[in-house]
């Protein structure tokens, strides 16, 4: 939650969310980290997620209130705690607008790649499609939800991976920022997902993923996040 001396940096919707996440050794996503930041487990694994989204009605607070505009996005994450908060970490940030990743870049100094992404909808089934300018590193996939909505429980590995409230990155100098991010509970469904391909992983610098993800849908939720800040 944002504390009353954190400002909002900025305000939007996520929408038709795709959760999957692949278990790891904590070790090998130990080792990967900066110092200072803890891997967070989850009965013993650790985790390591690919999220895609549309962000809606993105509206920074330095514009006026009137003016908003939306982005498909797609990232790539693991859990960590910093001196015992928990929170995500991103390995990386691939979205469609060249703009917004320069702005990112500069700003936040976040892992922000600009790639060409396509996201549709088509009846109940979501098409997206990412491809990296840089090192063309894909995600290729189509998902739908398979179940009525549903609150996580606290003790539930849906709520350990969804449920985070602060994000965490590593500057180019090495310095840790965060964030933290305002929003209601997720509203989660089951997902029924065709990954064809997914590269953004290995990308990332980790080995790639091996077995059945864990897969979970979100109709969104209204975020508020707070000022990027360094620890």
């Amino acid at each position: 939650m944002l504390s009353k001396s954190q400002k909002s940096l900025v305000k939007m919707k996520w929408e038709n969310v795709l959760f999957a996440h692949w278990a790891y050794d904590p070790h090998i996503i130990q080792a990967k980290l900066p110092k200072g930041i803890k891997v967070d487990t989850y009965k013993g694994k650790a985790y390591v997620g690919v999220v895609s989204f549309l962000m809606n009605k993105i509206h920074p607070k330095i514009l006026p209130e009137k003016v908003s505009f939306s982005l498909p996005e797609i990232n790539v994450r693991t859990y960590v705690e910093v001196d015992g908060k928990k929170g995500v970490l991103f390995l990386s940030l691939d979205t469609g607008s060249k703009i917004s990743v320069l702005g990112a870049n500069a700003f936040l100094d976040m892992p922000y790649f600009h790639s060409d992404i396509t996201m549709k909808r088509e009846g109940d089934l979501t098409y997206f499609e990412s491809i990296r300018k840089a090192n063309q590193a894909v995600f290729k996939g189509a998902y739908s939800s398979k179940s009525d909505v549903f609150a996580a429980r606290e003790e539930s590995l849906e709520y350990w991976l969804t449920e985070r409230y602060r994000l965490y990155s590593t500057a180019k100098n090495g310095d840790i920022q965060y964030g933290d991010i305002k929003h209601e509970q997720w509203p989660l469904q089951q997902a029924g997902v065709n990954i064809k391909e997914n590269s953004l992983i290995l990308a990332a610098g980790l080995p790639s993923q091996k077995g059945e993800p864990h897969l979970l849908y979100s109709p969104g939720v209204t975020v508020d996040i707070g000022m990027i800040q360094k620890y």
